[in-house]
């Protein structure tokens, strides 16, 4: 194990190298200067980020900052030619000369590229950030997309599932028809990492014991933008296999901002019940002012999102029990859900430029995400003759809270960047109270088309009422903390003429796990209760409410404590890397990271009480990998890498315990013993800027899993009964994905006249994936292998309007596993289309509108591959789209 003492001995001996590289070129630094500035649009005033300057001779270069600011030191004196570029910008070109031991200011303006039509001066508010987004790609040395706030907010999403999904290679699954889990070129959410500034979000969800995070957590509104890390680095966090999704909180900008906005809107409701209404709500605020020099700045923003939906949802079982795939409906189980649904938070972030190259700041940001449920489930049981209804209330609270606080200094010789961090996932599912009635009713009378369209109105003549036969009660609690430090040293050199780097540090993170489930029920009532026809009791009403009281006479004993686990997870991590530019055209990243992980785990023991059940384990890793760009001209692009990385295991996986399920004749074991699934990946992507303010991209790539993990399955008794017992363990099978990506974005200003303000986006995603499960090979779950974007947007900043028509496909995609091919689950392809259009009323007042779900209403599962005819429905569901119009006011 790594542990405290050999990371402070490795970043101690880093700090030692940082001090000599500074005290070896003291002389050096004599003989040179510097230059700082902005970077700025010509007609806008708007400050350019990441804007590219370098100085023809010396090879000295630097990207722009947030605002448009930049510095270059160790700069040698004399008369250099500053060369300024930027996407869909003219280049600047001017000369500069420097003196030894000062620095030489110049404030840079760039005009739109000359080859745009006659009278394009400025570009929409979309467009800037389209040229943003593409400046950062252009200038990374990892195959990147970015999204810029200017962007996203004009597109019809509605929170950051969405808008990911944009991007090449993205899919989402749905929760009610929203975006939740995000798959990166069809790599499985739970092999994803999401950060916040860089700082991972510890796993809400209580699901599972699973790490991956449904960003539906996220409202766009607090996002300056969005970020996808396909390929990683030796300075980023190992656990990213298929990539890492970052969300940037905003900086105050130069000449500060402020908005406010509120918005309401309707969804088209399917439920037949609808109890929680089907409202809109939608309102957010930004406030953000710098100094009058610009040293300090202060951004706050908050935003509030309340939604009504609803939908309906209904599942088949069928009767395959001598092995053959059988269309006959032995049981059918009907859905109705209403979803109360609340999306808020803020974030308040402070900075302070020192002096040029200098900054410290300091960030908290705070999310919550109430789903408030009413469930009502029919059961219907064809060939038990029995019909159960139940009606399930539930709150799910997820909050996750950040503080956040780092600085980097550029020394001359060196630059220090460093960043503490405390971040909180929670989630409380509060209440959880199931009422379940029952009835014995003669379903064998009805065909299978009559029983697959039974729903919760389904009445039935001559049968007796449904009579209450219990009532269980959930309280489960899921905390996931972690507490970080991370320093970085980064050290310039000179390589044929070019400047080049050194970069090494570590981190180290503290995560601390827990979950907690209480559960009573009561099965016998000392008065009864039914149920009238095609209805449901107790709807919205917790174990506690008052309608409920006269019921509950004695809740019986504590149920299913074994689920209970405690864990702690170190992770002490160093790395080295260099970035080499032996010439303009030629950049090298190369480097290796390695992560010592230590583990320990407790949980109750179901034997005793007094001593619970305990584990430990650790394992270390050392991944390297190697990026390569090479510039054919200053517009293209071409990209190789090769990177490697972890997924850790499941916590319910890895705590050493015990679970019996005396209903199921199961029990689960768990596994301290297990290590992360590692994997190579290979990167090859061809990049074009064009001077319209476009890019063309072409890549593919090759992903293969190593050390996967099995189920070890054995039989274990228990009196006179036998269970199957389950325990993950390692196993020797790989698996593989290989993918083709492609991608356009393009101004359509050199097409015609009239097209000066429309641009086309699209992307096209395929990707083959295969894995051995249960001797078969299979494609991996929740990887489809199409996905693609299309959309159009119109922004003409003269007119002060824009609007986007956006189209989303995903192909049918594995999602579980049978005993056999027929039995494998799939969802079936989806194609959405959204419509957003936004409108400057004035220069303060703007008024936007957006249509979701035009397309796609339903999702449908199917037993076997849908593409076969042999294919049979298991799961239809069903829900509306929805409507908004908002109005903001910007008072900055």
């Amino acid at each position: 194990m790594m542990g405290y003492s050999r990371l402070r001995a490795i970043l101690g001996t880093g700090m030692l190298a940082a001090f000599l590289s500074g005290a070896g070129v003291g002389s050096a630094a004599a003989q040179t200067g510097a230059i700082s500035g902005r970077v700025v649009e010509a007609a806008g005033g708007s400050g350019l980020a990441s804007a590219q300057l370098r100085l023809v001779g010396p090879g000295v270069g630097t990207l722009s900052n947030s605002t448009g600011a930049f510095a270059l030191n160790r700069v040698p004196v004399g008369t250099h030619e500053l060369i300024v570029s930027y996407v869909g910008y003219t280049d600047v070109r001017q000369p500069v000369t420097v003196r030894a031991g000062e620095t030489a200011e110049r404030s840079i303006r760039m005009e739109v590229s000359a080859v745009e039509l006659d009278g394009v001066v400025v570009y929409g508010a979309a467009t800037r950030g389209q040229a943003e987004a593409l400046q950062r790609q252009r200038t990374s040395l990892q195959i990147t997309n970015v999204v810029s706030e200017e962007l996203f907010n004009r597109f019809p999403d509605r929170n950051a599932a969405e808008t990911v999904r944009r991007l090449p290679g993205i899919s989402v699954d749905r929760d009610q028809g929203e975006g939740e889990y995000v798959q990166i070129r069809g790599v499985d959410q739970e092999y994803n990492s999401l950060t916040i500034n860089g700082i991972r979000i510890p796993a809400p969800d209580e699901a599972d014991g699973q790490r991956s995070v449904g960003l539906d957590l996220i409202n766009n509104s607090l996002l300056g933008e969005i970020e996808v890390v396909k390929a990683i680095s030796p300075n980023m966090d190992a656990d990213a296999v298929g990539g890492v999704v970052n969300f940037g909180l905003r900086r105050a900008p130069q000449g500060g901002v402020g908005s406010l906005s509120a918005g309401f809107g309707l969804n088209d409701q399917t439920s037949d019940f609808n109890t929680l209404g089907s409202d809109i709500q939608d309102f957010a605020g930004i406030f953000g002012t710098r100094s009058t020099d610009g040293r300090f700045g202060l951004l706050l923003d908050g935003a509030y999102f309340k939604t009504a939906r609803d939908s309906k949802l209904r599942e088949f079982e069928y009767d395959d029990g001598d092995g053959s795939i059988d269309d006959v409906i032995f049981a059918q189980h009907t859905n109705d859900y209403d979803v109360h649904r609340q999306r808020f938070g803020g974030s308040a972030t402070l900075d302070f430029v020192p002096a040029v190259g200098s900054e410290v700041y300091g960030t908290a940001s705070y999310n919550v995400y109430l789903d408030d449920e009413v469930r009502r489930l029919v059961d219907f049981n064809i060939d038990d003759g029995e019909e159960t209804r139940e009606t399930r209330n539930r709150l799910e609270d997820q909050r996750v809270a950040l503080f956040m606080a780092g600085g980097s200094h550029d020394l001359g010789s060196v630059l220090i960047d460093y960043k503490g961090a405390w971040i909180r996932s929670t989630e409380e599912l509060p209440d959880r109270t199931y009422l379940r009635y029952q009835r014995d009713v003669p379903l064998d009378q009805f065909s299978n088309d009559q029983i697959k369209g039974f729903d919760g109105t389904t009445t039935f003549t001559g049968a007796d009422a449904p009579t209450l036969n219990r009532i269980r009660w959930d309280d489960m609690l899921k905390r996931d903390q972690d507490a970080s430090f991370q320093t970085n040293f980064t050290v310039p050199f000179s390589m044929g003429g070019s400047r080049s780097t050194v970069q090494f540090g570590g981190k180290f993170l503290r995560k601390d796990v827990s979950f907690d489930r209480v559960r009573f029920q009561m099965t016998s009532f000392s008065q009864p209760s039914t149920l009238g026809e095609g209805e449901f009791g107790f709807e919205d009403v917790r174990y506690d409410g008052a309608a409920l009281q006269p019921l509950l006479t004695d809740w019986g004993d504590e149920r299913n404590v074994t689920d209970d686990y405690e864990a702690t997870e170190d992770v002490a991590s160093v790395y080295a890397m260099a970035t080499i530019n032996p010439s303009a055209s030629v950049s090298v990243l190369l480097g290796g990271r390695y992560e010592d992980t230590s583990t320990e785990y407790q949980q109750p023991n179901p034997e005793t009480e007094s001593a619970p059940l305990t584990g430990s384990g650790g394992y270390g890793n050392f991944m390297p990998s190697v990026h390569l760009t090479i510039r054919p001209d200053d517009r293209s692009n071409i990209r190789l890498a090769y990177t490697t990385g972890l997924a850790r295991p499941r916590y319910q996986d890895l705590v050493p315990r015990r679970v019996v399920d005396e209903d199921e004749l199961t029990i689960s074991y768990g596994n301290p013993d297990l290590e992360p699934r590692t994997a190579d990946n290979l990167d090859f992507m061809y990049e074009r800027y064009t001077s319209r303010l476009g890019m063309v991209s072409a890549g593919v790539f090759y992903k293969r899993f190593r050390a996967f993990q099995t189920t070890r399955r054995f039989n274990e008794t228990i009196g006179t009964d036998v269970y199957e017992a389950t325990q993950k363990v390692m196993g020797d099978g790989t698996a593989s994905y290989f993918g083709v990506e492609f991608a356009f974005n393009q101004r359509l200003s050199g097409i015609a006249p009239a097209l000066a303000d429309f641009s086309l986006f699209g992307n096209y995603n395929y990707t083959h994936s295969e894995g051995e499960v249960g001797g078969r090979m299979l494609p991996l779950t929740n990887s489809p292998e199409h996905t693609g974007n299309l959309s159009i947007l119109y922004d003409n900043a003269g007119l002060g309007l824009s609007f986007v028509v956006a189209g989303n496909y995903r192909d049918a995609l594995l999602i579980g596993v049978g005993d056999a091919e027929h039995n494998d689950v799939y969802f079936d392809a989806e194609f959405q289309l959204d419509l957003s259009v936004t409108k400057s009323i004035s220069d303060r007042l703007v008024v936007s509108g957006q249509v979701n779900g035009l397309t796609a209403n339903e999702e449908h599962q199917y037993l076997g591959d849908p593409s076969l005819d042999s294919a049979r429905l298991l799961q239809w569901e069903q829900y509306g789209p929805y409507a908004t119009v908002t109005l903001q006011y910007q008072f900055r």
